[in-house]
C-alpha cells in the first residue's frame, strides 16, 4: 500500500513538473530594426486634469460662463452629470414655470508619447432661460449636444466649438484645456 502511494505521490510531482515546464511561454524573438513594444507593466499611465469652460452669451448681456473641472487617467472615461429646476419669473406678474438645467460632460484622454493627447468629448447643455415679461412667449433655449474627438497639447487651452441658438442671438463657446498630471 505504501508502495502504491509512494508511486502515485511520484507521478503526480513529474506530472506536475511536466505541466509546469510545459506552462511557460518562450519569449518573443525581437524584429530587426523595430523597437519591441512596451509590456502592460512598462506603459506608465497618467491623470489628466480636464477643465472645460462653456461661456454663455445672449446679446450685449454680460456672458456666463460655467466650468466643469474632472482628473480622469489616461485611456479611462470620466464623467460629470449636473441636473436642476430653475423657476422663471415673468416680472410684473405672479406666473412662474419650473424649466430642467443641465450640464453633462464626458471625457475619455487618450495620452501619447510626445505629451500631446487625443480627448474625446461628449458634451450636453441646456441652459437656463432669460428672464424677462416675454419669457414664456419665447422658446426655451436650445439645447447643445456635442461629441468630438481633438488632439490637443497639454496645458494649452482650445476652443472646440462655438455654437449659435437658433431660436434667439444666445452664442456658446466651449474651451477645453487638458493638462497632463506629473
Amino acid at each position: 500500500m505504501l508502495k502504491r502511494l509512494l508511486a502515485t505521490c511520484l507521478t503526480i510531482g513529474v506530472m506536475t513538473v511536466a505541466l509546469t515546464a510545459q506552462e511557460k511561454p518562450e519569449a518573443p524573438k525581437p524584429v530587426p530594426g523595430k523597437a519591441p513594444a512596451p509590456s502592460m507593466g512598462d506603459v506608465k499611465r497618467r491623470n489628466v486634469n480636464i477643465d472645460v469652460a462653456i461661456t454663455d452669451q445672449t446679446g450685449t448681456v454680460e456672458p456666463v460662463k460655467k466650468v466643469v473641472t474632472m482628473i480622469v487617467s489616461d485611456r479611462q472615461m470620466g464623467s460629470v452629470r449636473s441636473t436642476g429646476n430653475v423657476v422663471v419669473a415673468i416680472e410684473g406678474t405672479p406666473v412662474s414655470e419650473r424649466r430642467i438645467v443641465t450640464l453633462n460632460v464626458d471625457a475619455s484622454p487618450v495620452v501619447h508619447s510626445d505629451g500631446s493627447m487625443l480627448l474625446t468629448l461628449n458634451l450636453e447643455y441646456v441652459p437656463r432661460p432669460e428672464d424677462g415679461p416675454d419669457t414664456l412667449k419665447r422658446p426655451a433655449p436650445a439645447e447643445l449636444k456635442e461629441r468630438m474627438a481633438v488632439t490637443l497639447e497639454s496645458g494649452q487651452p482650445m476652443v472646440i466649438s462655438r455654437a449659435a441658438d437658433p431660436g434667439s442671438n444666445r452664442r456658446i463657446t466651449v474651451e477645453v484645456t487638458a493638462t497632463v498630471m506629473k
